[in-house]
């Protein structure tokens, strides 16, 4: 196939995975998302949207602040009440802009295009970065869909998530790095990886890992050395994003917002190690979202059986019949498991993306003969147990592929896909591996647009209700859940009922409350002697993985 040949075939295929994003969105519910955490950036976008497009403000504010100056109450989970009255939810101002903007814009759908473009851009830099590695034309285009549609990034295209955007970013970097074209490129390549960094923390981590790698491989470390301007320029590239943050985050906010968050989550890199080798092995290769240990275990004993049959296929190791035996039968078990529990969230990076495994093994195995490939995944290698000991801890278990290694596992499957496309490995473990691929892929598609329209359905419950009604969950992530239906409004998320709304000095007192919308687990029978209030309604609300309960009380 020619250059124009190549071409036209890249235009067709991002339009063809647009508009796969666009059915999904459109037969799930664009207002909603995978977490809590995405429905606090569709808040915050929502707020700034609201505000003068020449003076936003991440503000998103709280009508209980009067009784309740520190936010113990607040309806969206982890908003932090800065020093100049505003109340902030954002993990990344550029991001929050962005979709703020857009916002205005179409709403949700317009917030939305913001991680569509980054997982287009994502497809597009895995196939240029796949084709710099030696690829083959079919394996370049495969690599397009892996990371595009079927692996973690497609799910989060989906998802209001910087994710998708910082990983696209870091593999537009990356596939400068193994193959510098000129002084343009390397500046282009710097400002991709300041923006990705901006935008994740943790794209910093991967960063380190390929600096380190490319100091390990002379090749291509030789490749920039031979023309030190195009390191000056990729330094100055990664520094303007990185820079011009900090100085929009002190006009806006007026403090440092992401250099803040990556201060606290380094301050306890050495707490909890059970913990965080809890949290590895999860995220990592858990195929069911439990973060007990079975749960663990399971994650664990996949990445082995995926390690150990990638070594095989790609002859790097002859085990005994018997190992790759046991490493086919408890794999295809594990994977049947999963399918078998029906929709829901794969939390492992490699459950999800099983030619990560592939790419760590081929790419080290081509040591000295492919610079490139070797840069990749060494480097990948190297971020992953980085980003272990300083990520977020807890939690991981309704999560997507590894959220926090999703960069690192899209190097990784560019690398193993291209891998698998060549000679001699058997046949039958690539179209195992791509099948794997495609089939997690449409389960996660499925279990975004059930999981995004339950929660739809459930919050437009919620927003029909009368403008005085003060909506109250004791679920502390519930109210963030629908950051898209949220105005500052009359709504408050508190542990215990009986005591925080009905005690002597309690909110529904202090806030002068007449009817309350409480929605609690459907075991609570309320006492609601001496309060003043009585139950006019009972109905049940619908939730991924749990049924509510929302008791509508009025004061006599």
């Amino acid at each position: 196939m020619g250059v124009l040949g190549r071409r036209w075939l890249g235009v067709v295929s991002l339009l063809g995975l647009a508009l796969l994003y666009a059915l999904v969105l459109t037969l799930g519910d664009v207002r909603a998302y995978s977490g809590s955490d995405a429905g606090g950036k569709a808040a915050t976008a929502r707020a700034m949207s609201s505000a003068d497009p020449l003076n936003r403000t991440a503000d998103l504010g709280y009508w209980a602040a009067p009784v309740d100056s520190v936010g113990n109450h607040h309806p969206i989970i982890h908003t932090t009440a800065r020093s100049n009255g505003t109340w902030v939810q954002a993990t990344s101002l550029p991001f929050s802009l962005a979709t703020a903007w857009l916002w205005d814009l179409r709403g949700a759908s317009g917030a939305i295009l913001v991680p569509v473009a980054g997982g287009l851009l994502a497809a597009w830099s895995a196939r240029r970065l796949a084709r710099n590695l030696g690829a083959s034309p079919t394996a370049a285009e495969a690599a397009f869909w892996i990371v595009g549609a079927v692996g973690p990034v497609g799910f989060y295209a989906t998802d209001l998530w910087e994710h998708a955007p910082a990983a696209g970013l870091l593999l537009a970097f990356a596939s400068v790095l193994v193959a510098p074209k000129g002084r343009v490129d390397a500046g282009l390549a710097g400002l991709a990886a300041g923006a990705a960094v901006v935008l994740r923390a943790e794209t910093a981590l991967v960063l380190v890992g390929l600096a380190v790698a490319t100091l390990l491989v002379p090749a291509i470390w030789g490749q920039w050395v031979r023309k030190p301007i195009r390191v000056v320029l990729g330094g100055v590239g990664a520094a303007i994003p990185v820079v011009g943050n900090l100085l929009l985050e002190q006009s806006y906010l007026g403090g440092d917002l992401r250099g803040a968050r990556a201060a606290s989550l380094a301050s306890g890199v050495a707490s909890q190690l059970g913990g965080r080798l809890r949290d590895a092995a999860l995220e990592t290769g858990g195929p069911f979202a439990d973060d007990r240990a079975m749960g663990v275990i399971s994650g664990g004993l996949l990445v082995v059986c995926a390690l150990v049959l990638a070594a095989v296929a790609l002859g790097r190791w002859k085990p005994p019949g018997m190992v790759v035996r046991l490493a086919v039968v408890l794999g295809t078990a594990l994977y049947l498991g999963r399918f078998l529990m029906g929709l829901g969230f794969v939390p492992g990076m490699v459950a999800v993306a099983p030619l990560a495994a592939a790419g760590l093994v081929g790419g080290l195995r081509r040591a000295g003969t492919d610079p490139g490939r070797q840069v990749v995944a060494l480097g990948a290698a190297i971020s992953i147990p980085l980003i272990w000991v300083l990520q977020w801890q807890g939690n991981h278990a309704a999560q997507w592929g590894g959220r926090y290694l999703l960069s690192s596992g899209a190097l990784l499957v560019v690398v193993g896909t291209v891998a698998v496309f060549e000679q001699p490995v058997p046949v039958v473990y690539r179209r195992a591996m791509l099948g794997l691929s495609v089939v997690v892929g449409v389960l996660g598609f499925g279990w975004h647009i059930q999981r995004t329209n339950q929660v739809g359905r459930a919050f437009d419950v919620i927003a029909a209700l009368p403008a005085d009604t003060t909506v109250v969950s004791t679920e502390s992530n519930l109210l963030r859940e629908g950051g898209s239906w949220y105005e500052d409004g009359r709504w408050l998320t508190v542990t215990n009922p009986q005591a925080d709304l009905f005690g002597t000095d309690g909110l529904a007192k202090q806030l002068q409350i007449r009817s309350i919308a409480l929605i609690v687990d459907p075991r609570y029978n309320p006492d609601l002697a001496g309060t003043g209030f009585t139950v006019a309604e009972k109905r049940s609300l619908d939730l991924p993985g749990e049924t509510l309960q929302m008791l509508v009380l009025r004061r006599r």
